[in-house]
């Protein structure tokens, strides 16, 4: 291909296309083997497309400028040999031009379609052996002349690009960015429980999942469990699916854990007495269930209870349904024995007498005095109560009491005698009743003898 008149190589005036061997450029030579054809101005600046195609089946090697077609045919292996190189080179004598060679357009490299998820951003990447880059205007496209604009679509997009190449070749492509459904991430709980019980939580949604909520739970479990909890471990659990295509979704669930309730029992000041009464316990809060040493009302009944240490249990369940429970022990003592000892019966004419009991230490009270004596000459004929209390260390206490008989006495009366004569006989006194026992003056007899006894006075 020439643009120039050389006079001296056979040159046509105008611009030519001609196939010569052996490197000639002299058309007038052997060497020239077709042309030259005359061919348009192609000194403009601009491409031309140049076609070559060798035909070995025929030998025929062909050409074409702009449509202008040339056509040789004969053995060029005789030229070339059985290899050759092929390509372009180009000279300008001592004149100056700019010769570019560019290739035909080669088939577009395809891009591939993408997914994506919600939110998500991609770039695109058309075919890097354009030259330039024409993207069919879209919002979610962060420019439309570049090879490789990120797309941010929000819903399913195909995006088109029209690839411009040397030698004014284009093409088209396209590639669609899918976006993809996000999981639809569910949580949940078997909240409210009590302290104490286990937590389950349970997802769904997803392929994965990665929990996270209060003290720093994590777990990647679709249903986690968590053993006697705390009310510390209440709050917001929440956890983050992915699906098969990468995406994820989120989803919450708020876990409530009730305290369980404080329960105690009112301690006893001091242990129960065998003999005691019954006792009523006291709970709290109130309105739990006893048990243990206890009846189903809280009464502890220590006649029944052997002496020693007894359990009482006590349990509450709040409105909430949660429970909690409590124990106390209790101590049952042996009371004292308290027995009076028999006394009398008495005389009115009687000393005072002490009362015996057992055992000592005790608080008497009835007719005998704080130290138990009694006197029977301050007392009147018949029966009269003495009682006998006695407490221990452990305020444990007994009584007895016993009736002591005071007898009436029966009336003695001497029957007046005298007065009597120094030489009187012996004289014989009466009283009643009969049998009693005489003294004084008179001998055992009841006799007196009035000249045995000096002048005066004498007691019988």
């Amino acid at each position: 291909m020439d643009d120039y008149q050389n006079g001296g190589f056979g040159d046509p005036a105008g611009d030519h296309i001609a196939i010569i061997s052996q490197g000639d450029v002299n058309h007038g030579s052997g060497n020239n083997l077709a042309g030259p054809i005359g061919l348009p101005n192609i000194e403009d600046g601009g491409y031309h497309c140049f076609f070559v195609n060798w035909d070995p089946g025929s030998n025929t090697l062909s050409a074409s400028l702009d449509g202008t077609s040339i056509s040789y045919t004969g053995n060029i292996t005789a030229f070339v040999g059985t290899s050759a190189y092929y390509g372009f080179s180009s000279g300008t004598g001592s004149l100056s031009n700019l010769h570019t060679v560019c290739f035909g357009a080669p088939a577009v490299a395809p891009m591939t379609d993408v997914t994506i998820c919600p939110g998500e951003s991609t770039v695109l990447q058309a075919d890097p052996g354009g030259a330039s880059y024409v993207w069919q205007a879209n919002p979610s496209l962060s420019a439309t002349n570049i090879p490789n604009p990120t797309a941010t679509p929000t819903s399913t997009t195909t995006y088109f690009v029209t690839i411009n190449y040397a030698c004014g070749f284009s093409g088209t492509d396209d590639v669609t960015v899918t976006v993809a459904t996000p999981p639809a991430a569910t949580a949940s709980s078997n909240s409210p429980i009590c302290e104490g019980e286990t937590l389950q939580l349970n997802a769904s949604g997803g392929t994965s999942y990665s929990w996270s909520g209060p003290l720093a739970f994590s777990s990647s479990s679709p249903n986690p469990t968590i053993d006697n909890v705390m009310p510390a471990n209440a709050g917001t659990y929440t956890v983050t699916v992915t699906d098969i295509d990468g995406c994820t979704g989120s989803a919450s669930t708020q876990v409530i854990i009730y305290p369980n309730p404080i329960v105690s029992i009112v301690a006893l000041n001091a242990p129960l007495c065998s003999n005691g009464p019954i006792v009523t316990m006291q709970g709290i809060p109130a309105g739990g269930t006893w048990g243990g040493a206890a009846n189903s009302l809280g009464q502890v009944d220590p006649s029944i209870l052997s002496p020693g240490m007894h359990i009482v249990t006590y349990s509450y369940t709040d409105a909430n349904g949660c429970s909690s429970s409590t124990e106390t022990s209790i101590e049952v003592v042996p009371a004292p024995i308290v027995q009076i000892f028999p006394a009398g019966p008495f005389c009115p004419t009687d000393p005072p007498t002490y009362i015996l009991a057992n055992p000592n230490g005790g608080l008497w009270s009835g007719v005998a005095d704080f130290q138990g004596l009694v006197t029977p000459s301050m007392l009147a004929p018949g029966g009269h109560v003495v009682h006998y209390s006695y407490t221990d260390l452990y305020g444990c206490s007994d009584e007895d009491e016993i009736i002591i008989q005071v007898q009436p006495g029966t009336p003695v009366n001497i029957q007046p005698a005298g007065p009597f004569c120094p030489d009187a006989p012996v004289q014989t006194l009466t009283a009643t009743p009969s049998g009693g026992i005489w003294s004084g003056a008179a001998n055992g007899s009841g006799e007196i003898n009035p000249a045995t006894l000096g002048p005066g006075l004498h007691d019988v």
